[in-house]
């Protein structure tokens, strides 16, 4: 992270921050995505359901690099045939939880709130973790284990940002700015009442 920050020329606490804060919005979408695949995923979705696989198709959409993307906004709009899926018990609560959150910026942002302080007790092990094995200090196999997806995914946010850099010559605190920016109108957009699903309609009718 030193190194990063050091070609971006910013502080290195301010780069761990910016890509703390993108884990979370990250981890929040990954999450609520599996949710909303409830009823496609496990031993029920092998069962024959007239309109299953239509269904998956419609609330889905295909990301630049052809991988699926679960549209919330499709996803709140097809909430009754979705409820309508044979599905477990847990499967049934994440689906709800996961449709609360589409439209309810109340749930939206107390996700938002686990997530951050999740992402923060995170960061903070990670932070520990690094100045052990610096310092050759022993770690449990456990306790290096507990960080290793924080590591992964916020050491190749970290490299996205530097390449973006080199390519298009930005100025380093800018670019923090930039991501900075997507917590903080995330936040706003909550604040102001417009719920997830909403934003993605409003989105999608201005081409974006």
């Amino acid at each position: 992270m030193e190194l990063f920050s050091s070609v971006l020329r910013v502080r290195s606490d301010k780069l761990a921050e910016t890509i703390q804060l993108q884990e979370a919005l990250a981890q929040a979408g990954r999450r609520t995505a599996k949710q909303l695949r409830a009823p496609f995923d496990g031993a029920c979705a092998r069962e024959h359901h007239p309109g299953r696989k239509e269904l998956e198709q419609e609330i889905s959409d295909y990301g630049r690099g052809g991988g699926v993307l679960i549209s919330v906004s499709k996803a709140a709009a097809h909430h009754d045939e979705l409820r309508a899926l044979p599905m477990s018990d847990l499967q049934r609560a994440d689906l709800e939880d996961a449709l609360k959150i589409c439209t309810d910026p109340v749930h939206e942002r107390e996700l938002l709130e686990e997530m951050q302080d999740e992402t923060k007790l995170l960061r903070d092990r990670h932070r520990r973790v690094r100045n052990a094995v610096n310092h050759g200090l022993p770690l449990s196999e456990t306790t290096l284990n507990s960080v290793r997806e924080y590591a992964d995914e916020t050491s190749r946010t970290a490299l996205n940002i530097a390449l973006t850099w080199f390519k298009k010559g930005a100025d380093g605190p800018a670019l923090l700015q930039k991501r900075d920016k997507q917590w903080a109108d995330r936040v706003e957009r909550i604040a102001q009442g417009m719920s997830w699903a909403e934003e993605e309609d409003f989105r999608r009718s201005q081409g974006e």
